[in-house]
């Protein structure tokens, strides 16, 4: 299989995951933001947990936007670095 017939299902697995990864962290944050909004005064000692777990959480959604954002900026200096191949064969 080729690069171009390959990019297109990289891309499309990268941003799958990435957007499962999202809506995840939607779904994760919001969970753990009621918890900590429902913790009484005795419960205060689970907040660093569900300070932990959103930390985790956040880690984990800042790791696959650079993966996205690097594929990105990959895709980009190839088709830039083909166009400049074309403009200087053809004088341009």
């Amino acid at each position: 299989m080729s690069d171009e017939a390959r990019a297109p299902d990289s891309t499309r697995v990268l941003l799958r995951t990435f957007g499962v990864t999202v809506t995840g962290f939607e779904d994760r944050s919001a969970s753990i933001l009621a918890q900590a909004r429902a913790l009484g005064a005795e419960d205060q000692g689970e907040l660093p947990g569900l300070a932990l777990d959103l930390l985790k959480l956040t880690s984990d959604l800042n790791a696959r936007l650079q993966d996205v954002s690097a594929h990105v900026i990959e895709l980009e200096n190839r088709a830039m670095a083909e166009l400049k191949s074309i403009l200087e064969q053809t004088g341009g």
